[in-house]
């Protein structure tokens, strides 16, 4: 039941990223700081106007910050779910499911599989986009 258990935490997690968009929204951060460091090395803006540009983008930064953060908590209690569901209902304790995904061989596997069930999304369906 252990096994089952983390495979519904795992399908969980990566409906979570794919409904909260997580991995877009983090995308549009790692841009909008890319920006900002272009923006700070640019040798045609005074020091003044690089001040208030960083400024604008920092500001932007962090909402996008605020908007990953909630997205992953939401990710997160999705993945939790089950194991806790399981937890209450008797059916395997929260921490033999812990104990399971922590081993290495587990990790492995999950890690791989994911990747695979990704590349074949793609070779079937194509990538998504960022927006």
């Amino acid at each position: 039941m252990t096994t089952a258990v983390y495979c519904a935490a795992c399908a969980l997690f990566c409906l979570g990223l794919s409904v909260t968009g997580v991995i877009p929204r983090v995308l549009r951060l790692v841009r909008t700081l890319g920006a900002a460091m272009g923006e700070l090395r640019n040798p045609a803006l005074d020091d003044r106007e690089k001040e208030r540009r960083a400024r604008a983008a920092g500001i932007a930064a962090f909402a996008d910050l605020g908007g990953v953060v909630a997205r992953l908590a939401i990710v997160c209690a999705m993945a939790a779910a089950p194991v806790l569901a399981g937890d209450l209902a008797g059916l395997t304790p929260a921490g033999d499911v812990v104990a399971f995904s922590l081993d290495p061989l587990v990790l492995a596997a999950t890690v791989i599989g994911l990747t695979g069930l990704v590349w074949l999304w793609r070779l079937t369906r194509g990538p998504r986009s960022a927006e």
